[in-house]
């Protein structure tokens, strides 16, 4: 890391795999406890402030079910099922093992539900709509996405990276800036990414939060060091210095959402997207915004998102814009299509190009079966480029000027990019190395519409 110092996105996280509703294993079970609540955040740390009533409520909890939460652990992922909540998800190991569950009610109002971590390594907790206590704010005050916007979410936590990851999951990234690093009160937190769920129709809890550190260990040490010393540092908070520090954070979101982070980094990056794909329920919103619908204000751009996220191939069969070429005996990467019985040499035909570790250029009566296997993995949009370079092209197929990159939500390892003009898809290009992938693309990321200032 350059420091030791983020979608997502899109970003990728994108190696998020999807995590089906999970049929509860056998293992160890979560008994409803009461543990003392985490701890609250250094002051000064978000913006978010929790309201404090005119006047208290007395309530009751809800009785949480016998056995509230089921998890399995597969290597570095741990599955569960909340019977609570409704909820299957699939959390990093590194946030620690779920040793208890407690529901409460809030100092004023609300209720507030918590899971007891064994260690230090993350944390995970929800609101109901209501809840309210005299004290300031706590990573797991999550009580949805306020008027349902995620932008409205990521304004109360001041967060320097947000992304809707999907359709009612959020990520948030908060990273420190050198006016608290220089300034005269309480240093500031290391980066935290939160996972934030929004639950609008949920009966009693309607927002449930996760948060761990962006850093690894040794590194978050190393760079909390680096704070207290910069006092005693006549260049760490110099002009010059400030400005070096803020650089380096903004260049560290970039490299995280193209997937260029230091590996142990960009690999809890990407632990929470998965995370963040992973989760189902039926209480799951995304309130205001339809996935799909508007996202870019590009009118192919989101036309084509929408078709893929509507599981449409009828509706994204009729986005392809061919390219034409004139036909030849021998087909090949590169070379022209092959010519069809009773077509002569040079004919001129339509076609796709379709692109793998070899390629074909498919004709308009040959797309059901790449547009059916696409859709099958339930693929999830991680980033859309603008003016994209790094991908397969000939000097003779309808330049892009958008590539859009998914990868697949029941397939993880497979990423799929549908570059497209102004009228449709011009070329798909498969490649089984996502990461990889998203490294070697050139272009600017777009930010989604709703997302904008």
């Amino acid at each position: 890391m350059r420091l030791c110092l983020y979608c997502y996105l899109v970003v990728v996280m994108a190696l998020g795999a999807g995590c089906a509703a999970l049929t509860p294993p056998p293992p160890a079970t979560l008994e409803a406890v009461s543990q003392p609540s985490p701890s609250m955040l250094p002051a000064g740390s978000p913006t978010l402030q929790v309201q404090s009533p005119a006047s208290t409520t007395d309530v009751v909890p809800t009785p949480l079910p016998a056995v509230p939460v089921t998890c399995k652990e597969q290597s570095d992922v741990v599955q569960c099922h909340d019977d609570f909540l409704a909820l299957d998800f699939a959390y990093p190991e590194f946030m620690g093992r779920i040793a208890g569950v407690e529901l409460k009610p809030g100092g004023y109002s609300g209720l507030a539900y918590e899971y007891m971590m064994e260690r230090q390594g993350g944390s995970a907790g929800g609101r109901s709509a209501n809840f309210s206590e005299g004290r300031g704010p706590m990573w797991t005050d999550q009580s949805g996405f306020p008027d349902g916007s995620v932008q409205s979410l990521c304004t109360i936590w001041d967060a320097d990276l947000c992304l809707e990851a999907a359709p009612g999951v959020a990520i948030l990234g908060l990273m420190p800036d050198s006016t608290r690093v220089c300034g005269d009160g309480v240093p500031p937190i290391p980066p935290r990414v939160f996972v934030v769920v929004n639950l609008p129709e949920h009966p009693v809890i309607q927002g449930f939060g996760f948060a761990g550190a962006l850093l690894p260990g040794e590194q978050e040490a190393a760079l909390i060091a680096s704070f207290r010393a910069a006092h005693t540092d006549p260049t760490a908070c110099s002009e010059q210095g400030q400005q070096a520090f803020d650089a380096e954070m903004a260049a560290l979101q970039q490299s995280l959402l193209h997937g260029t982070e230091d590996t142990p980094i960009q690999a809890r990056f990407d632990a929470f997207m998965m995370l963040a794909k992973s989760i189902r329920g039926p209480y799951v919103s995304g309130g205001a915004h339809v996935a799909g619908e508007r996202m870019y204000d590009l009118p192919v751009v989101d036309t084509v998102i929408s078709a893929v996220t509507a599981g449409d191939a009828t509706r994204l069969g009729e986005r392809i814009h061919y390219s034409t070429f004139r036909c030849g005996q021998v087909a090949a990467l590169g070379g022209p299509p092959a010519c069809r019985e009773g077509e002569p040499e040079g004919t001129t035909v339509a076609g796709l190009p379709l692109l793998d570790a070899e390629g074909v250029f498919a004709r308009p009566d040959e797309q059901e079966g790449w547009l059916r296997a696409f859709l099958a993995g339930n693929p999830v949009l991680v980033g859309v480029y603008a003016q994209p370079g790094g991908l397969p092209s000939e000097a003779d197929w309808l330049p892009a000027t958008h590539a859009l990159v998914f990868v697949g939500g029941d397939r993880p390892t497979i990423a799929t990019v549908l570059s497209v003009d102004d009228e449709g898809i011009v070329s798909v290009y498969t490649d089984a190395a996502p990461a990889a992938l998203l490294a070697r693309i050139t272009g600017d990321l777009v930010a989604p519409s709703f997302l904008s200032p």
